[in-house]
């Protein structure tokens, strides 16, 4: 079995997919034989499978069909161009950010929330008994580096609170951007449609879809837990990319990226951070 788009998450949550391409090997009695990444399966192993698993079904026995209503989508309606929510919702190591159509949702404490709209890592900003979590609803036709800035410096106003921009030094990774993108993978790579998470998260590396360079240097920099120097933003835009990268171990970081046209260095060096504090 092969799942690429899942209706409403049945087979994800159930093989526990975390990243793309994922394959599962079933026998005819549905017991999983083997899963992960399809590349990873040899001709051997299917041999080896097949002698041990000599029994065959019918395909339409061995699938079950079933049908049933669900609610009609609702699209959530945005008075202005943002909205920031308070929840109930427990404090998470990451933020998450989904698509819903019209609008991005990021959740997480307003360290997440401020490190999401700055493209930086939460790391670089401090703020005092930062344990609420909240959801910021956005307008898609504002997801671009400018309006999120912008944003960002609407909510300090909104929240009656003032910045405080220092430096310090310590390990960041140093990103160097290509004159083009020609080796980067257009937007039709991964297509998880209208209603998704922008990235699909696993132990060791994550895949995205539909976000510039400048979301994806973001989440780089957030599951790898080090922040980021990027040294020519100037050479990257908004257009809209399919990413997969590994993230834990920097050597295949290193080149992964290299794939793509971009080269990083492990440094120690100076970087921004940010003191937020409420009036």
């Amino acid at each position: 079995m092969a799942v690429s788009i899942d209706y409403e998450g049945e087979n994800f949550k159930k093989h526990k997919v975390r990243a793309l391409p994922y394959g599962v090997l079933l026998n005819a009695q549905g017991e999983v034989l083997w899963k992960g990444n399809p590349a990873n399966i040899t001709a051997n192993m299917i041999r080896g499978f097949l002698s041990k698993n000599a029994r065959t079904v019918p395909i339409y026995d061995f699938l079950k069909y079933s049908s049933y209503t669900t609610d009609n989508e609702v699209d959530i309606v945005l008075e202005g161009d943002y909205k920031l929510i308070e929840t109930n919702l427990r404090k998470s190591s990451f933020s998450v950010i989904e698509r819903n159509k019209n609008i991005t949702l990021i959740r997480g404490n307003l360290s997440q929330i401020f490190a999401y709209l700055l493209k930086i890592n939460q790391k670089q900003i401090f703020i005092e008994n930062d344990d609420i979590t909240y959801e910021l609803l956005i307008k898609n036709n504002l997801n671009s580096l400018e309006n999120e800035k912008a944003i960002f410096h609407l909510l300090l106003k909104d929240l009656k609170m003032n910045m405080f921009e220092k430096s310090t030094s310590g390990r960041v990774f140093v990103v160097d951007l290509p004159e083009n993108t020609s080796k980067y993978w257009d937007n039709n790579q991964i297509g998880w449609g209208e209603q998704n998470s922008k990235f699909l998260i696993d132990d060791t590396q994550f895949s995205a879809d539909d976000i510039s360079v400048f979301d994806f240097i973001y989440k780089l920099s957030e599951l790898s837990e080090v922040p980021i120097v990027l040294k020519n933003s100037r050479k990257s835009s908004e257009q809209l990319f399919d990413w997969e990268v590994h993230y834990k171990f920097f050597d295949l970081m290193k080149s992964n990226l290299n794939d793509f046209g971009i080269t990083v260095e492990e440094r120690t060096e100076n970087y921004p951070i940010y003191i937020i504090e409420r009036i």
